[in-house]
């Protein structure tokens, strides 16, 4: 089932506009298969004793780093100028968690996996809707579950796409809670990706 989410002008808060100069607009396309996020965390291996005291060394230089997330980079980015081949249903199942540039604390419930030049972010906190406020949409997969019976938005939302050098991406996946006395859709997570032409890495931020 499609779903299509209208970007409503007056969700838009100023730390988007802070975040991004480019004109916001709204995507929504049919998603690629892709695992739940427990069965992705059962085949990832956990980190072994003698590396345990390195990964949280290097998480304490990332805010909202974990000791499980590998860096972004662990292996080398593709950024072939060729369209990028989505990755398959079993790829995201092996994918290893990597770390964000940066995690803000409402965030903390959000992951994020990497197969070659593809990245797939997933929260896990009650959504309304995910939107495109600017960059390429080319490429992007945004996708919510059905919301479960009796639960008044979906559990979970994923934000799927490729970079490369010269990436400009802002995304805002909207929240469900108290507002004027009753519930309503309002602001919620914003994710910025870009990658500066010149720059060994891109830098992912959510909060």
């Amino acid at each position: 089932m499609k779903r299509v989410f209208r970007l409503v002008p007056w969700l838009i808060g100023t730390s988007a506009v802070a975040l991004t100069a480019l004109l916001g607009h709204a995507v929504a396309q049919s998603p690629p298969a892709s695992p739940s996020v427990s069965s992705t965390a059962t085949a990832m291996s956990p980190p072994s004793a003698s590396s345990t005291g390195a990964a949280t060394a290097a998480a304490e230089a990332f805010p909202g780093a974990l000791p499980n997330e590998k860096p972004l980079d662990f292996e080398p980015i593709p950024t072939s100028e060729e369209k990028p081949k989505s990755p398959t249903a079993a790829e995201w199942q092996a994918a290893p968690q990597v770390r964000f540039t940066a995690r803000g604390p409402r965030a903390k419930s959000c992951k994020m996996f990497r197969v070659r030049e593809w990245l797939k972010v997933r929260c896990e906190r009650q959504n309304t809707a995910i939107s495109l406020l600017g960059g390429a949409s080319e490429g992007a997969f945004l996708w919510m579950p059905e919301a479960k019976e009796k639960e008044p938005a979906p559990s979970a939302a994923e934000v799927m796409f490729p970079i490369k050098p010269g990436d400009r991406r802002v995304f805002e996946l909207f929240s469900y809670g108290p507002a004027y006395g009753g519930s309503m859709i309002s602001p919620g997570l914003l994710l910025q990706e870009h990658w500066i032409a010149g720059e060994t890495l891109p830098v992912v931020v959510i909060r």
